[in-house]
């Protein structure tokens, strides 16, 4: 009985493909536990840094100055499911540099944990969206040009002790996208770069249950 025991466990399939988004904020735009009230910033973006040209620990930076010249970044890092940060490898980057009258809001969410998002505009309209997607989403009740989904049915799951992890497909319209990847969309007659970073749902496992864990459904769209 051991050795089937052993033996199973080491054939068990691997948990759904899933990345992770992480972001970094100057003080002045950092989400706190107080208040959840979006934080918005107004100006010129006057660059988009990555990999060793940046001042934080997230591998691509945006910075903002406003209209009383105040310098602002805001980073994000996006890490494919092996733990390696696939931003410094040129995946999930803007392909856009410098643009004059952008509007940054951080938005923020709380649950057992803080999740935070960000949406980037300019004159002609969205240029950029991170969900970083756990306790709910942080733009789950933002008002958007489009609706993120997942799809009804999963695409894998696997049970352990204390935990099941469920993967889904990520839904646009009638786009269906699996993580982890980038996905060419049409969005209102604007090509975009969809981020495909995670979609899982978590439920009890065989025979005990985690607690306090989040759902994940994590995605960022890029203006092409």
């Amino acid at each position: 009985m051991l050795l089937w025991t052993l033996f199973t466990a080491c054939t068990q399939d691997p948990p759904p493909a899933a990345g992770r988004l992480e972001f970094c904020f100057s003080d002045d735009l950092a989400p706190t536990m107080s208040a959840e009230e979006p934080r918005s910033i107004i100006g010129q973006l006057l660059d988009v840094r990555t990999g060793e040209e940046n001042n934080t620990s997230c591998g691509v930076e945006l910075v903002i100055v406003d209209e009383t010249q105040t310098e602002h970044i805001i980073g994000y890092s996006v890490f494919d499911p092996e733990g390696n940060e696939a931003t410094l490898e040129g995946q999930f980057v803007p392909r856009w540099g410098a643009a004059d009258n952008v509007s940054l809001t951080v938005y923020s969410k709380m649950g057992f944990g803080m999740e935070s998002g960000i949406i980037l505009e300019d004159d002609d309209g969205l240029m950029m969206a991170l969900e970083g997607g756990s306790w709910g989403g942080a733009l789950s009740e933002v008002d958007l040009p489009f609706v993120v989904e997942h799809s009804e049915n999963d695409i894998g799951s696997l049970e352990e002790d204390c935990l099941t992890t469920t993967g889904y497909t990520f839904k646009i319209g009638e786009e269906y996208m699996a993580p982890f990847g980038e996905f060419d969309i049409d969005l209102e007659n604007q090509a975009y770069t969809f981020g495909a970073i995670a979609a899982l749902e978590f439920g009890p496992g065989r025979n005990c249950e985690t607690s306090d864990m989040s759902d994940r459904f994590s995605w960022m769209l890029l203006r092409q």
